[in-house]
C-alpha cells in the first residue's frame, strides 16, 4: 500500500481511490436517501470497499492502546490518590482542567483538520501521547503527574479528533455502520484484557509499572499510521453514490471558516438536540465512571486486580453488542433511520436503571451480571452516534462537527462532576451514584426525541451534494448555471416560512421571484445572502456551498443583497454611503475606479455627494441603495422591492439603472410586488406559493399567457380585474361629485407652510375634504405629501397656516386630541404586536371604547366588566366581518403576510371610529394581487363607516379606482385638483410624476 507524503496536497489523483460503485446502486443513489443508504448485505462488504480493512485496524489498534493508557489512571485512582496524599478535591479539580483544555483545544485543532491532511494528526498525536503517558508514571506528586497528564490526554484527543472524519470518508454510506462497528470492535476488546492486565500489573508493581510498559505501542502505532494509511478525498463517498464520475468525486469541497463550520454544523437539528441530551447525561455518565471505581473499592473490598476482573467479564458481552451493533444500525438506517435514535433512547433508560440498581449495591455476583447488561447495551448502542453524524455532518465539515460535540461534555464536567465530588465527600460513593441517575435518564430520553428530525436532516445533509452535482453537470455541459438552490427549508421562531424550495439562476440572467405577500420570496433571498440560514438543504453559489457561510464571507464572493426600502445610513452623507459600499475592496485604485464607475451609472449623485441621505428623496435613496450594492462588485445582485414607496417616474429611472448594471455583467434577481414591473424587466419569473415554487418559465412567454398570470397570481380580487366596465365606473364617479359637491367640508387646509433647514416642504398648500369624500393625494418623492399629513394629523407644526375639522381650529392641538376627535391617521408601516392574535390586537385597538376601564373590576370578573368586554368582543367580530378576516383572527401577527397586516392594521384604525381616515400609502410593500383587492375594500369601508378619506398612493389603478377627485403636488405646492382622467392626463403631472413607463404607472392591473 502506497505510502502518504505529508506535502502532497489533497485529493491528488495518484493519492485518491477510484472504487467502482456498481451501476444499479449508482442509479438508485440519485433517486432517495434510502437508496443512497445500499444494500449491504454482510460484514465482508467491508474487505470490498476502495480501502478494504486497513483503516479499521490500523485506527482500531490506535484506541486499543489508547484504552490502556486511559485505564491505568481510572483503575490505578486509590492508589495514586493514596501514593500522593490527593484528596478527591484535588483529583476531581485535575480530571476537570484536563478536560475543559482538551475541549477547546480540539475545536481549534478540528478546525484544522478540516483544512489540512488529517492522517498526520492522528500519527504525530499518537507518539506525543505515548511519550507523555511514559512521564506520567515518572510523576512525583499532583503538579508533575496532572501536568504530564493533560498533555497526554490532549495529544490523545488531538490524534482522535481525525478519525470519525477519516471513517466516514474511507467507507461508504450504506456500510458505515459496520465501519464503525469494526473499529470498534478492538476498543472493545480492550475492555476484556486491559482491566485485567492493567489490574494485575498494578497489584505487582503498583501504579507506575503499566505507564512503564504502554508508552512503547503507542509510539509505535503513531509511525505504522504515517506510514500505512492514505488520505481519503473529503466527501467522495458521497458524491460517488449520487452518481458523480471519478473526475467529479475526485474534486473536494474547499475548506471552510470556523464561523461557518459552526453555523454548518449547528443548523442540523440531530445535532442541537444530540448536543442538549449530552449536556445533560454527560456529567451523570462522569460521576458513576469516576466514583464506581471508589465504590468497589470500599464497599466490596475488591484490589485492582479484582476490579480489572469485573470490568473484564463484562467486556466480553460489549464485544458482542458491539459485533450484533453495527449490523443493527446500517439495517435501521437502511429501512428507517429514525429508529436508530429512538433505539439509543431507550436503550439509554434502560441503561439508566441499571445503574439504579448497581448503585443499590446488591451481592457481588448481581452486580457483575447487572454490569455486563449495562456493558451489553453500550456495545449495541456505540455505533450509533458516530454512524448518525457522518450521515448528517456534511464532509467538508465532519472533523469540526465531531470536535464542537466536545463543547457538550462542559456542563457535565463544570457543573454535574464537581457536585458529584461535593455528594461524595459528604455523602460517600453510593450517594455520588443515586445522585449521577437522574441526568442519565433525562438525557437518554431527550437524545430519543430527535429521532424526528433525522431522516430530513439525512436528506438536507445529502442536498449539498446534489446542488454540488447539478451545477458540476451544467458547467459540463456549458449552461452557466451560477446558482443552484435545493430543498431549501427556512423557519421563523418555529414557524416553517419556506418548504423545499429549489431555486436556480443562470449566469448573465436576470429573473424576477414573484408572488403574493407571505410566500417567502424575501426569506429566500435572505437565505441564499446568507442573513437569514437555511434550516435545511444547500444553497450553492459557483459551484460553493454557501447555505451556512457567514453573510460577509457570501458578500466577498459577489452576492450582493438589496434590502427593499431600507438599504442606507440617513445621518451618513451620500460620500459616505457609498464608501461603505467598498468595504471589501482592500486596493486603493480599485476603489477609485469603481466610484468612476459608479457616476457613469448613476450620475445624480455626482452632485449630491455631501448631502445627507436622510434629507434625499425616496427615489434618491433607492439609487443610493443600489450604488450601494454596484460599488462591492456584484456576480449576483439580490433585489427586494425595487418600487417601495416611490413614484411612477422614478421607477422608469431605475429600471433603466438595473438595466444598465445588468448591461455590465452582473446577474440579477428581483423581488418585486408589481407583476408589471417585474415582467417588463426579467428575462424569467418564478412564482412562489405559501413557501413553495409553483411556477418557472420565460417572462415573455408568460406576459403572452394571461391565464396563467391570472391562475398562479393575480387572484382577480378587485374592480380592475374583475371585467368591470369603464363606463360603470365612471357613472358612478359623476355621482359622487355631484353628491360631494353638496356636502359640506369636514377638513380644511388653508396655506400650510413648513421649512426644513431653508428647504420649503410645504409651501402654501389649501385644499378641503368634503364629508363622505375621497381625495387622492400624487406627486413625486419629495413633493410634500408626508409632511402634509404630518401637519394635519399634528405630528408637525406648520410655520404658518391653519387646519380645521369640523368647523374647530386643530392647527395647535396635540395628535392624540385629534384622534379623540376622530381625525385618525393610518401609518405606512403597520407596527401592531407580533406576539399577539389578530383579535387580541384588535380588542387591544378597541380599549379606548370600552364603557368600564377598571382594572380592578375587570380582575374580579364582575358583571358589568363582564358586559363591557362581550360588547368589545362583539364590534371586533363586526370589523373582522368588515374587513374579511374571518379566516385569519386566531392567526398570529407574525404569521401574516405583508397585506393581512395592512388589512389588520386597518381593522386598528377603524376601531376608533374615524371621520376623517388619512391613509398613508395602502398598497406599498404588497403583492399586486392583495394591491388589486384594496380598491373595493376601501370603497366598503367608506360607504359601510361614512368616513371621508384622504389617501397618498403611487399605485395609479388603485387611486384611481378609490379617489373621486386627485391633487397632484410637486416640490411642495399644489399643481392640480380634479377627476383622475383630469390629472393623470395633465402635461405637467407626466412631467414630473408618471413619467413613460407603462409598467411602472399600471403597478396593478392588467398591463395591455
Amino acid at each position: 500500500m502506497k505510502t502518504t507524503d505529508p506535502n502532497e496536497p489533497e485529493g491528488d489523483l495518484n493519492d485518491a481511490p477510484s472504487p467502482v460503485v456498481n451501476a444499479e446502486r449508482r442509479e438508485t443513489g440519485r433517486s432517495s436517501l434510502r437508496k443512497i443508504l445500499g444494500e449491504a448485505s454482510d460484514w465482508s462488504e467491508l474487505r470490498r470497499t476502495p480501502y478494504g480493512l486497513v483503516p479499521v485496524v490500523i485506527l482500531g489498534l490506535i484506541i486499543f492502546f489508547q484504552s490502556f493508557d486511559s485505564a491505568i489512571f481510572t483503575a490505578a485512582a486509590p492508589e495514586i490518590r493514596r501514593d500522593l496524599e490527593i484528596n478527591i478535591r484535588s483529583l476531581i479539580s485535575a480530571l476537570v482542567t484536563v478536560s475543559v483544555l482538551a475541549t477547546f483545544g480540539l475545536i481549534i485543532v478540528a478546525y484544522y483538520v478540516d483544512r489540512k491532511k488529517r492522517v498526520p494528526f492522528v500519527a504525530v498525536g499518537t507518539i506525543i501521547s505515548g511519550i507523555f503517558s511514559f512521564l506520567t508514571g515518572r510523576g512525583t506528586g499532583i503538579t508533575t503527574v496532572g501536568g504530564a497528564l493533560v498533555v497526554d490526554s490532549v495529544s490523545e484527543a488531538v490524534s482522535n479528533v481525525p478519525i470519525n472524519s477519516l471513517m466516514a470518508d474511507y467507507y461508504p454510506p450504506e456500510v458505515r455502520g459496520k465501519a464503525f462497528a469494526a473499529y470498534g470492535l478492538l476498543p472493545r476488546l480492550s475492555r476484556v484484557i486491559v482491566p485485567v492486565v492493567v489490574g494485575g500489573l498494578i497489584s505487582l508493581g503498583g501504579w507506575r509499572l503499566p505507564y512503564s510498559i504502554f508508552w512503547l505501542p503507542l509510539i509505535v502505532m503513531g509511525i505504522v499510521a504515517w506510514r500505512r494509511l492514505r488520505e481519503p478525498v473529503r466527501g467522495y463517498m458521497e458524491r460517488k453514490a449520487l452518481g458523480a464520475d471519478d473526475d467529479a468525486a475526485l474534486v473536494a469541497e474547499e475548506p471552510v471558516s470556523l464561523g461557518e463550520a459552526w453555523r454548518t454544523n449547528w443548523s442540523i437539528r440531530t445535532v442541537r438536540r444530540l448536543f442538549i441530551a449530552t449536556a445533560i447525561d454527560d456529567g451523570g455518565a462522569s460521576v458513576f465512571g469516576f466514583f464506581f471505581i471508589f465504590f468497589l473499592a470500599e464497599k466490596y473490598h475488591l484490589s485492582a486486580w479484582e476490579r480489572g476482573l469485573i470490568f473484564s467479564f463484562s467486556g466480553v458481552f460489549a464485544l458482542a453488542g458491539g459485533y450484533l451493533g453495527g449490523g443493527l444500525v446500517d439495517s435501521l438506517l437502511r429501512r428507517r433511520p429514525s429508529r436508530v435514535l429512538s433505539f439509543r433512547g431507550i436503550a439509554g433508560v434502560v441503561q439508566a436503571f441499571v445503574f439504579l440498581l448497581i448503585a443499590a449495591g446488591p451481592p457481588l455476583w448481581v452486580l457483575v451480571a447487572l454490569f455486563s447488561v449495562f456493558s451489553f447495551l453500550f456495545g449495541l448502542t456505540a455505533p450509533a452516534a458516530s454512524a448518525i453524524f457522518a450521515q448528517v455532518f456534511p464532509p467538508h465539515v465532519r472533523s469540526t462537527g465531531f470536535a464542537l460535540q466536545g463543547l457538550a461534555t462542559l456542563p457535565g464536567t463544570l457543573i454535574v462532576f464537581p457536585l458529584g465530588g461535593a455528594v461524595a465527600e459528604k455523602s460517600g460513593n453510593q450517594a455520588a451514584l443515586f445522585f449521577a441517575v437522574p441526568f442519565l435518564i433525562v438525557g437518554a430520553i431527550v437524545a430519543a426525541t430527535a429521532a424526528g428530525f433525522l431522516e430530513a436532516d439525512m436528506r438536507s445533509s445529502f442536498a449539498s451534494a446534489i446542488a454540488g452535482e447539478e451545477w458540476r453537470r451544467t458547467k459540463r455541459a456549458n449552461l452557466a448555471k451560477l446558482l443552484v438552490c435545493r430543498d431549501v427549508d427556512v423557519a421563523y421562531d418555529g414557524v416553517q416560512v419556506l418548504f423545499g424550495v429549489d431555486f436556480d439562476v443562470d449566469e448573465g440572467e436576470i429573473v424576477a421571484l414573484l408572488g403574493t405577500n407571505g410566500a417567502g420570496k424575501s426569506t429566500l433571498l435572505r437565505a441564499i445572502s446568507g442573513t437569514t440560514e437555511a434550516a435545511s438543504g444547500a444553497v450553492v453559489f459557483d459551484g460553493r456551498d454557501i447555505t451556512h457561510m457567514p453573510p460577509h464571507e457570501i458578500a466577498q464572493r459577489g452576492v450582493i443583497h438589496m434590502p427593499g426600502g431600507k438599504g442606507v445610513f440617513p445621518g451618513l452623507s451620500v460620500r459616505e454611503n457609498l464608501m461603505l459600499g467598498l468595504w471589501m475592496i482592500e486596493e486603493r485604485d480599485d476603489a477609485e475606479a469603481r466610484l468612476h464607475e459608479v457616476f457613469d451609472v448613476f450620475p445624480g449623485l455626482r452632485d449630491r455627494l455631501d448631502v445627507a441621505a436622510g434629507a434625499l428623496s425616496g427615489g434618491e435613496q433607492q439609487q443610493l441603495s443600489l450604488a450601494q450594492a454596484f460599488m462591492a462588485k456584484p456576480r449576483l445582485l439580490l433585489i427586494d422591492e425595487l418600487s417601495l414607496g416611490l413614484s411612477p417616474a422614478v421607477v422608469g429611472e431605475l429600471l433603466d439603472v438595473v438595466r444598465e448594471i445588468h448591461r455590465r455583467g452582473t446577474t440579477i434577481v428581483i423581488v418585486e410586488q408589481s407583476v408589471n414591473v417585474a415582467l417588463t424587466l426579467a428575462d424569467k419569473a418564478v412564482f412562489m406559493e405559501k413557501g413553495e415554487v409553483k411556477f418557472v418559465g420565460a417572462t415573455a412567454d408568460l406576459l403572452r399567457r394571461s391565464d396563467i398570470l391570472r391562475a398562479v397570481y393575480v387572484k382577480g380580487t378587485g374592480s380592475l380585474t374583475d371585467g368591470a366596465p369603464a363606463a360603470a365606473m365612471r357613472s358612478e364617479r359623476e355621482r359622487r361629485l355631484i353628491e360631494n359637491d353638496q356636502a359640506r367640508p369636514v377638513l380644511e387646509v388653508n396655506d400650510l407652510v413648513k421649512t426644513y433647514g431653508g428647504v420649503t416642504a410645504v409651501d402654501g398648500v389649501s385644499f378641503a375634504l368634503r364629508e363622505g369624500e375621497s381625495l387622492g393625494l400624487i406627486g413625486p418623492n419629495g413633493s410634500g405629501k408626508t409632511t402634509t399629513f404630518d401637519l394635519i394629523s399634528g405630528y408637525q407644526s406648520p410655520d404658518s397656516g391653519s387646519v380645521t375639522y369640523e368647523g374647530v381650529d386643530v392647527t395647535r392641538m396635540s395628535p392624540d386630541d385629534r384622534a379623540r376627535r376622530k381625525l385618525v391617521r393610518r401609518f405606512q408601516d403597520a407596527r401592531l404586536f407580533p406576539s399577539l392574535t389578530v383579535f387580541e390586537t384588535i380588542l387591544v385597538a378597541l380599549d379606548q371604547q370600552a364603557e368600564l376601564r377598571s382594572n380592578t373590576l375587570s380582575a374580579l370578573g364582575l358583571p358589568q366588566a363582564r358586559r363591557s368586554e362581550r360588547r368589545l368582543r362583539l364590534r371586533a367580530d363586526r370589523l373582522i366581518e368588515l374587513l374579511d378576516l374571518g379566516a385569519y383572527q386566531d392567526k398570529f401577527v407574525r404569521e401574516l403576510s405583508t397585506g393581512l397586516r395592512r388589512v389588520a392594521d386597518l381593522a386598528c384604525v377603524l376601531a376608533a371610529e374615524p371621520r376623517v381616515l388619512l391613509l398613508d400609502e395602502p398598497s406599498s410593500g404588497i403583492a399586486q394581487a392583495e394591491a388589486e383587492g384594496l380598491a373595493p375594500l376601501l370603497r366598503r369601508i367608506r360607504f359601510e363607516t361614512g368616513c371621508s378619506l384622504l389617501v397618498i398612493e403611487h399605485d395609479m389603478p388603485l387611486i384611481s379606482a378609490v379617489a373621486d377627485e386627485l391633487i397632484a403636488m410637486d416640490q411642495g405646492v399644489i399643481m392640480t385638483r380634479g377627476t383622475p382622467d383630469e390629472v393623470l392626463n395633465d402635461e405637467r403631472v407626466i412631467a414630473s410624476y408618471l413619467g413613460g413607463s407603462e409598467a411602472a404607472i399600471r403597478r396593478s392591473g392588467l398591463l395591455t
